[in-house]
């Protein structure tokens, strides 16, 4: 079993209602294929954990490789995993608003609110994501740039 994240950027904006249809066919062949996964979504700019066989999970990511709609793939991690921290989700799909009280979003808070735990690598990796690093977008989804390396 492995555990593999990575980030891109949608070639085009994409709407809510656009991401929730397919979001229903990705959690369907996710599901049938054994995959557990977490998919972020900041302004057309993405983060996606999978978890699952490793040929599995690497056939998929070289899916999306080939899939025009993603530009500027970033592969972050792949590790050997023992146990899952993602079990019986199929995809999380989560688009994070900004709170209206400036707080900053905490991966560690969306993790409880969905009903899982988040640890070492992962809950660093999101927290990166939801700061800011591997972004492409402006905030208001225009001009492919990246906001913030390191």
């Amino acid at each position: 079993m492995i555990r593999l994240i990575y980030s891109s950027a949608a070639q085009h904006p994409v709407s809510a209602g656009l991401m929730h249809a397919r979001v229903g066919r990705f959690r369907d062949y996710n599901h049938s294929q054994g995959i557990a996964s977490v998919l972020l979504m900041l302004n057309d700019d993405f983060l996606q954990i999978l978890e699952g066989p490793e040929d599995v999970v690497d056939a998929l990511y070289q899916r999306i490789a080939r899939d025009p709609q993603h530009h500027q793939l970033t592969l972050l991690s792949r590790e050997e995993i023992d146990h899952p921290m993602l079990a019986d989700h199929p995809l999380e799909y989560i688009a994070p608003i900004q709170p209206a009280d400036g707080k900053p979003l905490s991966a560690a808070a969306i993790a409880r609110d969905a009903g899982w735990t988040l640890h070492g690598k992962v809950q660093q990796v999101m927290q990166s994501f939801l700061d800011g690093k591997w972004h492409h977008h402006l905030p208001n989804g225009m001009n492919p740039q990246v906001l913030r390396r390191g």
